[in-house]
Order: structure tokens, then C-alpha cells, then sequence
């Protein structure tokens, strides 16, 4: 049964039920709807009160059709490398837990439709309308079209520490590639997610960023990519060659990280050589580079190992480069941010 709950600074009573072992609710303010429990309501009400101030449209990119791929994101200009393309706060936010498997719906799957049907009807219609323009992969009879929406759009984000899916309509139209011309972070203060430039964009080239993880080879990438409902013709998807180069670096980059944390590397010199080769390769390839953390996880690895063969002046070294590293990829406000300032307190 529905109950309400204290509501500040929400502008529509939350409206609430059980669904597993968490009480969810939808929570709605300017612009935002947010289904998930109190406790990640309570750590997101300060930044809900900022919304407004902070989305911003991009003046780099228009929305055209892509060729075999529906609306696409273009660059209308030249764009730098590092430069901030598009900022863009979410219009739906949902805990990722009150999911089920896909294959497997979960006994509660229809209060979770109650639910996200309201945190749609509680946005404005404009807000609706951007909704219900976004692609769908269509996944069968015992998921909502909302449900849908934001299983093929939803970025997974962090609110209060706990895994949600972010739905950010115009961020949206930016299509996958395995090697992508932008990388994103996320601030769990504001909600904000920015899309920066990897490299130096052309004007007239398609925006694109990774939806996979940092060590997906091939066959995983299907797998993943098929998620999303498409499969991937992107220079690396469309050529052989690529493909397995690809896959050649990663299983290197794997070989490398055993050696690092076996016994059979015992000296300072051993060790700075194999990270050096490990950081080229991330450094060299965008697509080792664009997954969110790959940067600062490979300098962590490289710390790590140091750290274990007390050379710490080195292990200071790498940290010190995987916290500038996390600032730059993952934004001041990563979590992992903080995790390496406090190491580097205590060593």
C-alpha cells in the first residue's frame, strides 16, 4: 500500500512502495524525477535545489540522422582536445537494485512500473516529450516503455554511494564507438554528467563515446553492445584487423598486470619499464583510454606494485599521477578522488 513521507525540498509528495526489501519512492523537483529509497533522496535533496543552474546546452554539436544508426550528435565546429563539450543534469533517476534481470523479471517488476510510470508523469510535458523521443531497444512483454528507455539510455551514476541508472536526454544522442572521440564524467554533488573531447574532434565528425568497460575484448563486447539493442559498425567493429589489435593490447595490458603483482619482478628498473609500456599502451589507444578510471587504474596498478617492494618513493610517484589522472578523467568530485588523497596522506 502507498504511503507519503516528509517531502522537502521536493515540490510533489513522494509517492511510495515496497519493492523487494527497500521502500522506494519517486521524488520529483524542477525538472527531476528520482525512484529510489530515502536514504539516496536525503545525500541528492542538496543538489536537486541547485538544478536549474547548472545543465547547459552545447553550442558544439547539432542532432542530425546517422546513416544506419538513427539521430546521431555532430560537431558543427572544430573541437580542441579537453574542451567541455555539453553539461547536462539528469531528467530521470533510478536505483539500480529495484531492477530485475532482464531474462528473469523479478517478482516486483509491476510496482516497479507503478513507479516509473509516476516519476514520468510527474515531469513537465516538454520533459515527457524528450522522454518519449529517445531510442528504445524493445526487450519483451514484461517491461514498461520507460523501463526500456532506460535500460538503452541510462549512464550507471552513483547517488549517495549507491549504483543508479541516469537518464540525460540530450547526452543521449551521442552514439557508441569502441574508440570514441569523448569520455565523460559524473558529479555525484550536482547530478551533473560532462562530456569532454578525448582528442581533437573535426567538424563534421560524429561524437562518440564508449559504452563499455575498461577490459572488454571482443567477444564481451558483443555481448554488451547487444544490450543496448544494436550492433556496433565502428572502425574497430568493421575491421577485423583492428578487432584483434584491439584484443592483442588488452590481453597485454593483463600480461603486464600479472607481472606486476608476481614475484618476478624485483627491481626498480624492472618495474618502471613494464609500467611505462603498460601507460603507452592505455596513452596510445583511445579505446584503452575512453572507459571511465582506465587511466588512473593502470597508475594505481603500477603504485600498488611499488608499494609491495617498498619502493615508496615510487609508489608515491604513480599515486600522485593516478589522483591528477582521476581529476581529469573522472572530474574533481570522483569518488576516487578522495580515495587517493587519502592515501597519499599516509605515505
Amino acid at each position: 500500500m502507498d504511503y507519503l513521507i516528509q517531502h522537502t525540498p521536493w515540490t510533489q509528495l513522494p509517492r511510495c512502495l515496497q519493492v523487494k526489501d527497500l521502500a522506494a519512492c519517486v521524488y520529483t523537483r524542477d525538472g527531476l524525477s528520482l525512484v529510489t529509497t530515502l536514504d539516496a533522496a536525503s545525500d541528492a535533496a542538496a543538489a536537486v535545489i541547485e538544478l536549474h543552474k547548472l545543465s547547459q546546452q552545447s553550442l558544439f554539436y547539432e542532432v542530425r540522422e546517422i546513416p544506419g544508426k538513427g539521430k546521431g550528435a555532430v560537431a558543427t565546429r572544430d573541437i580542441p582536445r579537453g574542451t567541455s563539450i555539453i553539461t547536462e543534469l539528469p531528467l530521470l533517476l533510478a536505483r539500480l537494485d529495484l531492477f530485475g534481470n532482464e531474462t528473469s523479471p523479478l517478482p516486483h517488476q509491476d510496482k516497479l512500473q507503478h513507479l516509473l510510470q509516476g516519476a514520468l508523469a510527474q515531469l513537465s510535458m516538454a520533459e515527457q516529450q524528450a522522454v518519449q523521443n529517445l531510442a528504445i531497444f524493445q526487450r519483451g512483454s514484461d517491461t514498461s516503455f520507460i523501463e526500456d528507455v532506460l535500460r538503452t539510455n541510462g549512464l550507471g551514476v552513483n547517488v549517495g554511494g549507491i549504483a543508479h541508472t541516469g537518464l540525460y536526454p540530450r547526452i543521449s544522442r551521442l552514439n557508441h564507438a569502441c574508440r570514441p572521440n569523448t569520455f565523460w564524467r559524473y558529479s555525484p554533488r550536482t547530478l551533473a554528467v560532462e562530456f569532454v573531447a578525448l582528442r581533437d574532434i573535426a567538424a563534421g565528425e560524429e561524437l562518440t563515446h564508449s559504452y563499455i568497460q575498461r577490459d572488454t575484448v571482443e567477444v564481451t563486447r558483443h555481448d554488451l553492445l547487444t544490450h543496448w539493442g544494436f550492433n556496433c559498425t565502428c572502425e574497430v567493429c568493421s575491421s577485423r584487423d583492428q578487432r584483434q589489435a584491439l584484443d592483442d593490447k588488452m590481453a597485454r595490458l593483463k600480461a603486464i598486470e600479472m607481472s606486476l603483482s608476481s614475484e618476478q619482478v624485483s627491481t626498480e628498473d624492472d618495474l618502471v619499464s613494464l609500467a611505462d609500456e603498460m601507460m603507452a599502451l592505455v596513452d596510445g589507444d583511445d579505446a584503452l583510454l575512453a572507459p571511465r578510471g582506465a587511466y588512473s587504474y593502470h597508475l594505481v596498478v603500477a603504485a600498488q606494485a611499488a608499494w609491495t617492494r617498498g619502493f615508496g618513493g615510487l609508489a608515491q610517484r604513480y599515486t600522485e599521477q593516478a589522483l591528477a589522472a582521476a581529476i581529469v578523467y573522472g572530474g574533481p568530485d570522483d569518488e576516487h578522488v578522495g580515495v587517493l588523497r587519502q592515501v597519499l596522506k599516509i605515505m
